[in-house]
């Protein structure tokens, strides 16, 4: 795939579309998709709420929750020429894993946490003001159509 000791992947089928690296070494089981990067700006593209919304119109469903498919959602969508800066996107991807770790919680449960308009811990409002930065530091990069 690459050079690189990680990929970026996603799952199939998911309440949400949530992007992160796993090591090259592990075997996913076929409910994984992946993708030969291991950067943050793609990351940061990947995670942006634009690709979640443009994979949820390509793709399609299963009960409520995303079915990625990759030729649809990824295949079409156009990966920008200037990518993000990879800093909103690695400090994205590292609060994440702190906080799923502090808090002892999967990334599906982190993400039903982060969409609780009720839970206003510190954690969970700083990765909310990331994943805003995100999303507009990916929308000034991203062209569709």
């Amino acid at each position: 795939m690459n050079s690189s000791e990680r990929v970026l992947a996603c799952p199939s089928t998911a309440k949400y579309l949530i992007a992160t690296f796993i090591d090259l070494k592990w075997i996913p089981s076929h409910s994984i998709k992946l993708f030969s990067f291991d950067d943050f700006s793609t990351f940061s593209i990947m995670q942006s709420s634009i690709h979640e919304v443009w994979a949820r119109l390509q793709s399609g469903k299963l009960d409520q929750r995303l079915a990625y498919n990759l030729t649809k959602a990824f295949g079409t969508f156009s990966l920008p020429k200037e990518h993000p800066s990879n800093s909103i996107g690695e400090d994205l991807w590292r609060l994440r894993e702190r906080v799923s770790v502090q808090h002892n919680v999967c990334l599906t449960d982190l993400y039903n946490a982060l969409h609780d308009e009720g839970n206003s811990e510190s954690d969970f409002r700083s990765i909310r003001d990331l994943i805003v930065q995100n999303d507009k530091r990916s929308s000034a990069c991203i062209r569709l159509g």
